[in-house]
């Protein structure tokens, strides 16, 4: 055999079993390595079956309720009322869209004209995925949290993925509680020394629904702290 080859052949044996070790990892995440769990929907889910998740023990949902200055999501106040019947923690979430001022504080404006928080919702939830194309990207992401702050009284949570992040707002939104995406089982690493409050770990949990599966998600510390930081 020659050792080029002979190099390859280990190299591919030990990729692959890197690969299928951390997709078990990933996959044996369990309810009992956090003391909290939750799941994030949208239309893509269509009908939820709430009393499955209530069944499941399911901590805390996030809810898309609008994107951009007018788009309102269709499922959004059927799942919202529905997961209050079910007991579970509550919380709406907006996609954001880049524009100028204007265009952020109609965002905010659709937002607030949607969601109507009450006692025990978790914080209103900015979704920053899109990668930005203005300078002064961060002068927006901050018009949209003034806003929210002035009409609830609250700190939005901010929801991105580890990379964006670490790219685009490490040390620019200190202060407001994090939700990072990473879909791995080593918890999300971020380069300004924060650490986040909740962790979307999979993309690709039980199916509650006609359609679609359901993102699972973990709080970072214990039920306490959950109650009394966002309930």
């Amino acid at each position: 055999m020659k050792t080029d080859t002979k190099f390859f052949l280990i190299g591919l044996f030990l990729f692959i079993c890197f690969w299928t070790c951390d997709k078990i990892v990933v996959k044996n995440i369990k309810m009992s390595d956090y003391a909290v769990h939750g799941i994030d929907v949208s239309r893509y889910q269509q009908n939820m079956d709430w009393s499955a998740v209530q069944k499941d023990n399911v901590h805390f949902s996030f809810i898309k309720a609008t994107q951009g200055q007018k788009y309102k999501d269709p499922y959004f106040k059927r799942n919202w009322q529905k997961a209050k019947r079910s007991g579970i923690a509550r919380g709406a979430y907006h996609f954001f869209e880049f524009g100028d001022a204007a265009h952020v504080k109609k965002q905010a404006r659709n937002f607030i004209n949607t969601v109507k928080l009450e006692r025990g919702d978790l914080p209103p939830v900015l979704d920053i995925e899109v990668e930005p194309t203005q300078r002064n990207y961060l002068d927006l992401i901050h018009i949209w949290v003034n806003e929210i702050q002035k009409h609830y009284g609250r700190d939005p949570i901010i929801y991105t993925n580890e990379f964006f992040y670490n790219t685009y707002l490490a040390n620019n939104v200190n202060g407001l509680p994090l939700w990072i995406a990473k879909y791995n089982h080593k918890p999300p690493k971020l380069k300004d020394g924060r650490y986040w409050d909740f962790w979307q770990y999979r993309d690709n949990g039980k199916n509650y629904a006609r359609k679609g599966h359901i993102d699972l998600n973990v709080y970072c510390c214990d039920k306490k702290r959950f109650q009394r930081e966002f309930r």
